[in-house]
Protein backbone atom coordinates (compact mmCIF):
# COMPACT_ATOMS: atom_id res chain seq x y z
CA UNK A 1 0.00 0.00 0.00
CA UNK A 2 1.57 3.54 -1.00
CA UNK A 3 1.25 6.10 1.59
CA UNK A 4 0.70 10.04 0.35
CA UNK A 5 3.13 12.39 1.52
CA UNK A 6 2.56 15.74 2.43
CA UNK A 7 4.06 17.96 -0.12
CA UNK A 8 4.04 21.30 1.42
CA UNK A 9 3.10 22.83 4.59
CA UNK A 10 2.08 26.90 5.00
CA UNK A 11 0.62 29.54 6.57
CA UNK A 12 -2.81 30.31 6.92
CA UNK A 13 -3.29 34.02 6.32
CA UNK A 14 -5.86 35.91 7.00
CA UNK A 15 -8.97 37.25 4.97
CA UNK A 16 -12.01 39.24 5.01
CA UNK A 17 -15.24 37.96 4.76
CA UNK A 18 -18.04 40.92 5.52
CA UNK A 19 -17.02 41.99 8.48
CA UNK A 20 -15.48 39.23 9.97
CA UNK A 21 -11.57 38.12 9.65
CA UNK A 22 -10.89 34.64 9.28
CA UNK A 23 -8.04 32.36 8.25
CA UNK A 24 -8.41 30.56 5.07
CA UNK A 25 -5.68 27.96 4.62
CA UNK A 26 -7.38 26.79 1.03
CA UNK A 27 -7.30 27.77 -1.89
CA UNK A 28 -4.24 30.55 -1.57
CA UNK A 29 -2.10 31.85 -4.05
CA UNK A 30 0.06 29.04 -3.86
CA UNK A 31 -2.71 25.73 -3.41
CA UNK A 32 -5.05 27.14 -5.94
CA UNK A 33 -6.53 23.57 -7.42
CA UNK A 34 -8.16 21.12 -4.49
CA UNK A 35 -9.94 17.66 -6.11
CA UNK A 36 -12.59 17.46 -4.93
CA UNK A 37 -13.25 21.22 -4.29
CA UNK A 38 -12.74 22.04 -0.76
CA UNK A 39 -12.75 25.83 1.07
CA UNK A 40 -11.81 26.03 4.66
CA UNK A 41 -12.44 29.01 6.80
CA UNK A 42 -11.29 28.69 10.34
CA UNK A 43 -12.59 31.57 12.76
CA UNK A 44 -13.62 32.48 16.64
CA UNK A 45 -14.02 32.77 19.18
CA UNK A 46 -16.23 35.95 18.41
CA UNK A 47 -18.67 37.11 20.84
CA UNK A 48 -22.31 37.02 19.77
CA UNK A 49 -25.43 38.93 20.72
CA UNK A 50 -29.01 39.77 19.95
CA UNK A 51 -27.26 43.28 19.00
CA UNK A 52 -23.97 41.97 17.75
CA UNK A 53 -23.53 39.02 15.16
CA UNK A 54 -20.45 39.96 12.91
CA UNK A 55 -21.71 35.92 10.76
CA UNK A 56 -25.27 37.87 9.93
CA UNK A 57 -23.68 38.04 6.44
CA UNK A 58 -26.97 38.19 4.57
CA UNK A 59 -27.83 36.09 1.65
CA UNK A 60 -25.29 34.86 -0.91
CA UNK A 61 -24.71 31.75 -2.87
CA UNK A 62 -24.14 28.55 -2.00
CA UNK A 63 -23.99 26.49 -5.38
CA UNK A 64 -22.22 23.75 -6.93
CA UNK A 65 -21.02 22.79 -3.06
CA UNK A 66 -22.50 21.50 0.18
CA UNK A 67 -21.17 23.87 3.50
CA UNK A 68 -20.37 21.82 6.55
CA UNK A 69 -19.95 24.05 9.95
CA UNK A 70 -18.29 22.63 12.93
CA UNK A 71 -18.69 24.95 16.48
CA UNK A 72 -16.36 24.00 19.07
CA UNK A 73 -18.73 25.63 21.11
CA UNK A 74 -22.01 27.99 21.51
CA UNK A 75 -24.91 27.88 18.98
CA UNK A 76 -25.55 29.71 15.75
CA UNK A 77 -28.98 29.91 14.10
CA UNK A 78 -28.51 29.28 10.19
CA UNK A 79 -30.75 30.61 7.10
CA UNK A 80 -30.77 29.50 4.00
CA UNK A 81 -32.33 31.40 0.79
CA UNK A 82 -35.14 28.32 0.57
CA UNK A 83 -36.26 29.66 3.99
CA UNK A 84 -34.65 26.37 5.67
CA UNK A 85 -33.77 27.56 9.58
CA UNK A 86 -31.95 25.46 11.94
CA UNK A 87 -29.74 25.96 15.09
CA UNK A 88 -26.33 25.00 14.42
CA UNK A 89 -24.86 23.52 18.20
CA UNK A 90 -21.61 22.41 19.27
Amino acid sequence: MKLNTIKRAGKSHFVDMGPIRLRQPFPTQHIEMIDPFVLLHHYGPYEISETNNPFDLGPHPHRGFEPVTFLVQGEQLHRDSLGNESVVKA
